[in-house]
């Protein structure tokens, strides 16, 4: 269950992202399902069916029905971006069905985030209307409703309106269930405030919720027009007793079978019960429903049910005015980004363009280099507009985090050894320069647990091809969930043989003399243990080694022993973000002190924060990824603390250039702590840079911290910092 344990003598917790967490009840935490009423399962079985999705390769529609004749609601499920199986919602889903309802689940298919894309009425759940069609027998279309969770939740209204008002479904009671809204594309004003006053809504977001800025779902709920009466804004409160706590946040949906999924009290009460009411009403104008979903005016507190010593749990808070509830705070998504349909975006758009006009203005100067700058799409800044969202023409034009000239040449094979349907299958992508007839450098890139897509780190792959240098990128599967070492370590069994494989393949063509590693979250914990098998085991790297470590997770697969005997030739950058509220930078610091690297070798740098105008450009978790990835962006932080650091580092670790130095590690100097310029002149906040750093911010900041106790290192003690260079 979702509790999150800090018992100082079991130092057990639980946390992490692109990865998984997975935390052990214990009888004292224990929490029962609703026994009866609104929120209880149903009297129905649960039966499953599925169609192929067309033009989608092997991706299928679910459709979830009570086992037995009949014809029943039709419930629509959004899921949120990337989490495309219906395991991580299958207790929503199951009580869903249990209680009488149909529930069609339609994998999204991708969008690129570009301006044009998000804000258009492209919806790209298309699945539903094949399941539709398909199951229309078991469908009662006169009774419909429609539950999304983030970025499905930004869907859902468009979804909705598109049946109600073409289809002319729902006519007997409809209803739509938003929880922690992403932006309302396919939603313009004049459809939102035509919407079909008889349905239903409630608007859902979680206190802890770092992704989503409430003011999404603030702004659909005051902007459709659907009477108040109708209509309520929840907020659902995390809780603490004893060693126990209740976290409710973007993940708080998800079941048992997800990762990060808990079930308890958050799920029975907050959202089973709710919807239960929700459905009751809108279906069958039952009032006792009326009640526990939408009754009552103004703001007023609703049970979550007791902690097992008949302790309350934190109430959820009903408004029907919430904007006075919410404080400004920082958000993966937030209110104000060039990705909101809802807002004018000119003043962001005119200082991402800025930086376009310098380009342009500084070409005279640099009328070679430029061709090189402006060659790739993702930079040009004619089309801006077209290319994408949260993207900044790259301002720096030679040297260190400028493109340089290679184009690229993508190869990709399947494992086909592995346990897994095709697309489970362990991919090996390898990114190659043009025009090179002899041996290059290599990468091994290793993803976040979301970056089974190399498109997510797309402009850092480019950009490294473009220096003459192979990328290698082993993929590891989504899932299976995995609850202890065992399971984590079959994740690295999957990139280990990926990468011997991917070396077998291009052998010819690496120069295994010069080598690099660079890993982000679950794949930065990782790099260590791979690192040290190509160094120590394969005797690679004896013309230059480097590890680049980003927002690193829990690392696994290597001895205190190995660690301190690193060789000392391997250069290491560890690189962390100020907002990161992911892995707890305590990891970075312990990898960072015990390894067995001098201090003259390695570097940690902390990126912050900043904004012009509210244009934000974010240095959290995400701050690797490009505009492929919904949290992804482009800007300054890119091209300045990694691009430019990158750079820096493969020169000096494979060809000893000292200016490689004084960025990649120059210990705090002002030359590598420098992140660029607004356009007025101010300089961006500029990185810090710690030379035997500690975990400044407080653990409960994290989803995976430091004290869990799937953390292998937890109980070994990192050497304690003395001083610290910062600038």
């Amino acid at each position: 269950m979702r509790y999150f344990f800090f018992c100082v003598l079991a130092l057990a917790s639980l946390h992490f992202i692109p990865s998984l967490a997975f935390a052990e009840s214990t009888s004292d935490c224990t929490q029962k399902p609703i026994a009866s009423g609104y929120g209880a399962d149903g009297r129905f079985t649960v039966k499953l069916d599925s169609i192929m999705l067309k033009g989608e390769g092997n991706d299928r529609v679910y459709f979830f029905r009570p086992d037995t004749a009949g014809q029943f609601p039709c419930i629509f499920f959004c899921h949120r971006y990337g989490d495309i199986s219906y395991e991580e919602y299958s207790h929503l889903i199951n009580h869903l069905v249990s209680r009488g309802n149909c529930v069609i689940y339609s994998p999204a298919r991708t969008i690129d985030f570009t301006e044009k894309q998000i804000r258009s009425t492209a919806i790209p759940y298309t699945g539903i209307v094949d399941a539709v069609n398909y199951f229309k027998t078991y469908l009662d279309t006169t009774l419909i409703g429609c539950i999304g969770h983030s970025f499905g939740a930004g869907a859902a209204p468009a979804i909705v309106y598109n049946y109600l008002t073409e289809k002319h479904w729902g006519t007997r009671g409809s209803y739509l269930y938003l929880m922690s809204p992403w932006y309302a594309y396919g939603n313009d004003i004049r459809k939102l405030r035509a919407f079909p006053s008889q349905t239903s809504l409630v608007v859902q977001i979680f206190d802890q919720d770092r992704i989503n800025d409430p003011r999404i779902g603030l702004d659909i709920f005051n902007s459709i027009d659907i009477p108040l009466q109708r209509k309520k804004f929840l907020i659902v409160r995390s809780d603490k007793r004893g060693d126990c706590q209740l976290r409710a946040d973007n993940f708080t949906p998800f079941s048992n079978n997800a990762i990060l999924g808990e079930e308890n009290s958050l799920d029975y009460y907050g959202i089973f019960r709710i919807v239960d009411g929700l459905a009751n009403y809108a279906f069958y104008k039952d009032t006792s429903g009326y009640s526990i979903a939408l009754g009552g005016s103004g703001a007023r507190d609703i049970t979550m049910g007791q902690w097992p010593d008949g302790i309350g749990i934190r109430t959820m808070l009903a408004l029907d005015s919430p904007s006075v509830y919410f404080q400004n705070g920082l958000f993966v998504n937030n209110w104000e980004s060039l990705r909101n349909p809802r807002i004018d975006a000119t003043r962001f758009r005119q200082a991402r363009k800025v930086f376009g006009g310098f380009i342009k203005k500084t070409a005279k100067l640099y009328a070679t280099t430029i061709k090189t700058a402006l060659k790739e799409p993702r930079v040009q800044v004619a089309n801006l507009e077209s290319e994408g969202l949260d993207i900044m023409p790259n301002p720096i034009l030679h040297g260190f985090g400028a493109d340089s000239s290679f184009g690229m040449t993508v190869d990709s094979f399947p494992r086909p050894d592995l346990p897994f349907p095709i697309q489970q299958k362990g991919w090996v992508y390898v990114f190659r320069p043009n025009g090179i007839h002899i041996k290059t450098p290599v990468l091994f890139m290793l993803h976040g647990y979301i970056g089974q897509d190399y498109q997510s780190f797309q402009p850092l792959i480019s950009h490294i091809v473009s220096k003459g240098i192979s990328v290698v990128y082993p993929t590891y599967p989504f899932l299976p969930k995995f609850i202890n070492e065992k399971g984590v370590l079959d994740k690295y069994a999957y990139v280990y043989a990926g990468l011997d494989s991917a070396l077998v393949r291009f052998s010819k063509g690496f120069d295994t003399t010069r080598i690099g590693f660079f890993g982000q979250s679950f794949g930065g914990g990782m790099v260590p243990a791979v690192a040290y098998k190509m160094i120590v085991t394969k005797h690679w790297g004896s013309m230059g080694s480097f590890m680049f470590m980003s927002a690193p997770w829990y690392s696994f697969d290597i001895t205190p022993e190995q660690l301190a005997s690193f060789p000392s030739s391997t250069m290491l950058l560890m690189q962390v973000y100020n907002d990161d509220w992911m892995n707890d930078h305590e990891m970075a610091v312990d990898i960072f002190n015990s390894i067995g690297i001098p201090q003259s070798q390695k570097d940690f740098v902390t990126l912050y924060t900043d904004s012009l105008d509210g244009y934000t450009m974010l240095a959290n978790h995400f701050l690797p990824y490009g505009v492929k990835n919904m949290y992804g962006q482009l800007n300054l932080h890119d091209y300045y603390g990694v691009f430019r650091y990158f750079d820096a580092l493969a020169a000096y670790s494979w060809y000893g250039t000292e200016s490689g130095k004084s960025i990649a590690l120059g210990h705090g100097s002002k030359k590598q702590c420098f992140m660029g310029t607004w356009p007025d002149g101010k300089p961006i906040r500029p990185a810090s840079v710690l030379l035997q750093p500690k975990a400044l911010h407080p653990e409960l900041q994290y989803v995976y911290s430091w004290d869990n106790k799937l953390n292998p290192r937890r109980l070994v003690s990192a050497p304690v910092a003395q001083d610290s260079l910062s600038h």
